[in-house]
C-alpha cells in the first residue's frame, strides 16, 4: 500500500488561485448581469412615460393618434409629477376631468395617475432602474428637483418633452454603467425626444415645413328652414383644448368663420362655407375636437356637433365632415 501524497504549496497556492479566479468572474458576470438588468428596466420606464403622455400606439387610417395625457390637458406635462399626481410645478391644483361646458360630448382635464406609482414611505414617485435620487450639489440632501422628476434629467425644451436617466452615478456622462440613457448625439435634434414636437402636435403655422397642410375645409350647409339662411346667421366654430395652460380651457380658443358669402340661402337650398385656419393659429394638442354649426348672435349650435379628430404625423391631419350640414 502506496502512502498518500499531499498537496503541494505551489499547488495549494494553484488552486487558491483558480477559486478566486472563479469567484470573480461570478461577481463581474453577476454585477453586469445586474447592471444591464437596471438599464433594461430604465428603458421600460422611458417607454412608460411616453405612453402616459400619448397613450398606448393607436392609429387612425395608418397615422398615430395621441391619447394619454396631451389629449386630456392639450399640452405636455411640466414634470413627471404631473403624470402621478394632479399638481403642477407651483403646487397648483390640475383641473380634473369633466365635460365641456361648449360641448357636454367632449371631456377634458386629469384623469391619472398616468404612470404605474412606486412608494416611498407615503410619497409617490416614477424612478429609473437605478432607482436615482437627485441630491444637492456637495450636499447628502435631496435636490428640490426630486420632488418633480424623481432623479431623472427633464430639460426644458420648446414643444417636446424628455426624461433621461443619468446612469448608475446619478451625474450627466459617464460612460458603461454611468453612462445617460439614452445617449444623445451633441446637440440632439428635438426629432430624437421620447416626445417629438410632431408627435403630439401640428403646426398649423406652417413652420417647419414637414408640417405644413391645407387648413382650409369647404363644408356644405343645408336650410330646411322656412326662411332665408343669410350669410351672417350662423358660424362654423371649432373647440379645441388649451395650449400650454395650467388646464384645459374649453372657452377659451374657439376659431369662428363667417357662414357663406353673398346672397342668401332659400329655403330648400345649399350654400357651401370655407372655413379658414387663422394664419395665428398655434401649434395644436392632437385628440377630439367638436366641429359645429352655431347662431352667430348667442353661439348655441343650431345642428349637433360632429367629432373631429387632429392626428399627429398626416398629411392631411384632420378629417371634415363630408355629408351636408342640415340647418333647422
Amino acid at each position: 500500500m502506496s502512502p498518500r501524497r499531499s498537496l503541494t504549496l505551489i499547488e495549494l497556492l494553484l488552486v487558491v488561485f483558480i477559486l478566486a479566479a472563479l469567484a470573480a468572474s461570478a461577481v463581474s458576470l453577476a454585477g453586469d448581469a445586474d447592471g444591464q438588468s437596471r438599464i433594461d428596466l430604465t428603458e421600460l420606464r422611458r417607454q412608460q412615460i411616453h405612453e402616459a403622455i400619448l397613450g398606448p400606439a393607436v392609429s387612425v387610417g395608418g397615422a398615430p393618434v395621441a391619447l394619454g395625457f396631451v389629449a386630456d390637458m392639450g399640452r405636455l406635462p411640466t414634470s413627471l409629477r404631473e403624470l402621478i399626481e394632479p399638481t403642477d410645478d407651483a403646487g397648483a391644483p390640475l383641473a380634473l376631468a369633466q365635460a365641456s361646458p361648449v360641448d357636454g360630448n367632449l371631456q377634458g382635464g386629469w384623469r391619472g395617475p398616468y404612470l404605474p406609482v412606486q412608494w416611498e414611505g407615503s410619497r409617490a414617485v416614477f424612478r429609473d432602474g437605478w432607482g436615482t435620487r437627485r441630491v444637492a450639489l456637495g450636499s447628502t440632501d435631496v435636490d428640490p428637483g426630486d420632488v418633480f422628476d424623481y432623479g431623472w434629467d427633464v430639460p426644458a425644451l420648446t414643444d417636446a418633452f424628455d426624461a433621461v436617466s443619468l446612469g448608475r452615478d446619478g451625474v450627466a456622462g459617464g460612460s458603461g454603467l454611468d453612462a445617460d440613457v439614452p445617449t444623445y448625439p451633441a446637440p440632439p435634434n428635438d426629432h430624437f425626444r421620447l416626445v417629438p414636437a410632431d408627435a403630439w402636435s401640428h403646426d398649423f403655422s406652417g413652420s417647419p415645413a414637414p408640417l405644413t397642410t391645407a387648413v382650409t375645409a369647404t363644408l356644405t350647409l343645408h336650410n330646411q328652414r322656412t326662411t332665408d339662411l343669410n350669410p351672417a346667421d350662423v358660424r362654423v366654430r371649432i373647440v379645441v383644448p388649451s395650449v400650454g395652460g395650467a388646464s384645459v380651457d374649453w372657452t377659451g380658443t374657439l376659431w369662428l368663420s363667417e357662414a357663406g358669402t353673398g346672397s342668401a340661402v332659400p329655403p330648400g337650398d345649399s350654400a357651401t362655407v370655407e372655413f379658414v385656419f387663422p394664419t395665428s393659429t398655434p401649434r395644436l394638442p392632437v385628440g377630439t375636437w367638436s366641429l359645429e354649426v352655431v347662431d352667430a348672435t348667442t353661439g348655441a349650435r343650431v345642428e349637433p356637433g360632429r367629432r373631429l379628430r387632429l392626428r399627429a404625423r398626416a398629411r392631411s391631419p384632420l378629417e371634415w365632415p363630408s355629408e351636408p350640414w342640415v340647418i333647422q
